[in-house]
């Protein structure tokens, strides 16, 4: 196919496949970078909900110290404002595990507020009439409440780890599939110009096979003229035709020129042996 093509097509071809790689390497770099970032907007949130976590039981301690609905309320705003976030970051995660502990995280938060909202109410009232210490029943809920605060820590930790790991193998794979377009890319372009340059090479040195034949003819180095081999359409395929063409010309005008020479010579040695009746034939 390569031979049919002119040589302007083929010396397009290099910075063709050049700029095809580049568009190539810049899609896989944007797909990547896209996946990079989102984990790493995944793993910065992880920190996010640690802190809104730390934030809530720092609020349900100062509730406890002064049980009123202002402080109540920020409990219950510090859990909402986690669970947006949680609920915000489900929505680009794409692994199951991440998911399921997206969804862990949430169920965990609403029971935290439920256990909170069984007793705050009441707390608050308590407090309000003097009562400065909590009851068997509210210190049992708020074990409760430990014990599913702590498995939030544990599962929020679990998937900051799973986030982090996540970026850096984003990072690693970015890199890694960069260093191999780049290894590929190189060997491609490499072939490719081997290719390019043996088919023009090879072209010209049959060129040059052909011509320096017929010139060792001229100069009757040679008693026959071999003509130019001709294996491509480009330039160099045109330009062999046209000398081709021209060597059979010349080629038969000297096979002419040298029957009518060996004619002449003929008819004057039979004039000298006196046969003067003889005559060119040959023109």
């Amino acid at each position: 196919m390569l031979n049919n093509m002119s040589t302007r097509a083929k010396l397009m071809l290099l910075p063709a496949l050049f700029l095809v790689i580049v568009i190539v390497s810049g899609f896989v770099f944007n797909h990547y970078n896209s996946m990079v970032k989102t984990r790493v907007y995944a793993a910065s949130q992880t920190d996010v909900f640690i802190q809104q976590v730390l934030k809530g039981r720092i609020a349900v301690y100062q509730f406890l110290r002064l049980p009123n609905e202002n402080n109540a309320q920020n409990v219950r705003d510090a859990f909402s404002q986690l669970d947006q976030s949680v609920n915000a970051l489900k929505s680009i995660l794409t692994m199951e595990k991440s998911i399921k502990m997206a969804d862990e995280i949430l169920m965990l938060s609403q029971e935290y507020i439920e256990h909170f909202d069984d007793f705050s109410q009441q707390r608050v009232k308590e407090f309000n009439d003097g009562v400065k210490d909590e009851g068997s029943k509210v210190k049992a809920i708020i074990a409760k409440m430990v014990k599913v605060g702590l498995k939030l820590e544990e599962d929020l930790a679990s998937i900051n780890k799973s986030a982090i790991e996540l970026k850096e193998e984003g990072e690693s794979l970015l890199t890694t599939t960069l260093f191999i377009i780049a290894v590929v890319a190189t060997i491609v372009f490499f072939l490719f110009s081997v290719l390019f340059s043996n088919i023009i090479v090879n072209t010209l040195n049959h060129f040059q096979t052909g011509l320096l034949s017929f010139f060792r003819y001229l100069n009757k180095e040679e008693r026959e003229a071999h003509l130019i081999e001709i294996n491509s359409k480009d330039e160099f395929g045109a330009m062999s035709t046209v000398v081709n063409d021209n060597i059979k010309k010349i080629q038969a005008g000297l096979l002419k020129d040298n029957e009518a020479v060996s004619e002449a010579l003929s008819v004057v040695e039979q004039a000298i042996k006196g046969h003067l009746d003889v005559q060119l034939t040959k023109q």
